[in-house]
Parts: C-alpha cells; structure tokens; sequence
C-alpha cells in the first residue's frame, strides 16, 4: 500500500507521524512524508520517502520542543 502522511506543526505534532511512517515501512508499505523541512531529521530513519512543504517555521523554541 502507498501512504501519504501530511503533518505541519510543532514537535507534538510531526513526532507521532514519524512512529507510524516507522511502523508502516516495517510492514513492507511505500510511505511519503510530507512536512516542513526542519523535521526531515525525525524520518531520516523511517524508511520513508521525505517532501518538504514549502514556507515553514523558524522559530528556535519549536526546534527545540520534544
């Protein structure tokens, strides 16, 4: 199966998605990920494909917000 996740946000928000593009890739599915470019770290190891959103935050305290 082909999956899109879409989250744009702070940490709270885009840190879930990154457990289920995880757990998706581990059953075999092709996920996409699509959010601000500052999360790309957090679905570095997912195994899923990453798409950065145009525009995004630069607000140091939702970098930093776990």
């Amino acid at each position: 199966m082909r999956v899109l996740l879409s989250t744009l946000g702070t940490a709270g928000d885009v840190i879930p998605f990154a457990r289920v593009a995880r757990a998706l890739t581990a059953r075999g599915h092709a996920v996409t990920v699509h959010s601000w470019e500052i999360w790309r770290p957090w679905f570095a190891d997912t195994g899923a494909r990453f798409v950065a959103a145009g525009g995004g935050v630069s607000d140091p305290e939702l970098h930093a917000a776990p």
